[in-house]
């Protein structure tokens, strides 16, 4: 059974104690990687390119750099976010 003392002392303590938000930042890292590295395997093999024209657009091909160079800059932006807010959380801890 809890005691009357325990719902306050779930809302004095930082959340990061209970590892959820390790788990976001975990998360994040995963899903820049992911992101970084769907866009070099876009920008770097004609995979991309021979999936559009099996499509059947590949006409649209023209304007690939436009949109997955500034992709990977994102993720790679993000990757480095995540890696840093990790390894702040864990100097902190």
């Amino acid at each position: 059974m809890r005691s009357e003392a325990e719902p306050a002392r779930l809302l004095r303590e930082p959340l990061a104690d209970y590892g959820s938000v390790g788990m976001l930042r975990s998360r994040l890292l995963a899903t820049a990687i992911i992101g970084l590295i769907l866009s070099m395997l876009g920008c770097v093999t004609p995979a991309l390119v021979a999936l559009l024209a099996a499509v059947g657009i590949s006409g649209s091909v023209g304007w690939l750099d436009y949109v997955l160079l500034p992709a990977m800059a994102v993720s790679a932006a993000l990757t480095v976010y995540a890696i840093v807010a990790q390894r702040r959380r864990r100097l902190s801890l």
